[in-house]
Order: structure tokens, then C-alpha cells, then sequence
């Protein structure tokens, strides 16, 4: 699932348009994998992000879930001790504070909806 959310990034970066087919048939390869591997935790935020994205969710909604499920997957891969944040991650994806800055505000909202 990482690996086919860095092959986005990466077209999005060289503002090359993704083949859709080819990241249908990575989505149905990360999911064969998260569904016989994941942890329970991984699962539960895997299956909150898909629906986020099919639900008509705001895009912050959808990369608060997104970067929920990457920390789970963290803390399945790390036994339950990952330090990393969400506000870490952003920074590592984006490589820019006032887009993170931005985003985190945005994500800050969905929070406070959520609660």
C-alpha cells in the first residue's frame, strides 16, 4: 500500500498521469496482503480509509484516515512502539512545513468534527 501511494506521488510530482489500471491491479495486491497479514488495528484503519475515499469525504478527511492507517501499520510493524506522528509523516510526504502547516490545520477541523 505504500509502495502504490509513493508510485502516485511520484506521477503526481512528475505531473504524469497514473495508469489507473495498473494501480487497480497494486490496490487489489495491497489489500490481498493487509487482509492475510494485517493486524486487526491495520485493518480496521485500512477499511476507515477506504470508505473515507468512496463516501465523498473532504480530502482532509480522507488524509486524516489515510495517515491513520500508515501509523497503525507503524505500530503493527514496530510492536505498538512508533514515535512517529501524523504531523511527521506529512512533513516526510510533502517536504514542505508551510503545506504541512496548511494540511494540519485542515486535518485539525476533521478532528474536532470526529469528537
Amino acid at each position: 500500500m505504500v509502495g502504490l501511494f509513493f508510485s502516485i506521488l511520484k506521477d503526481i510530482k512528475r505531473e504524469r498521469k497514473s495508469n489507473q489500471e495498473e494501480m487497480m491491479d497494486k490496490m487489489l495486491e495491497s489489500k490481498k496482503s493487509i487482509f492475510m497479514y494485517g493486524s486487526d488495528s491495520v485493518i480496521k484503519a485500512f477499511n476507515k480509509w477506504l470508505c473515507s475515499t468512496t463516501a465523498n469525504e473532504t480530502q482532509a478527511t480522507q488524509l486524516n484516515a489515510f495517515l491513520d492507517f500508515m501509523i497503525e501499520i507503524r505500530k503493527d510493524m514496530s510492536g505498538d512502539s512508533t514515535k512517529i506522528s501524523k504531523y511527521d509523516l506529512l512533513i516526510n510526504l510533502t517536504q514542505n512545513k508551510d503545506e504541512v502547516n496548511r494540511l494540519w490545520s485542515e486535518i485539525s477541523k476533521v478532528k474536532k468534527q470526529q469528537h
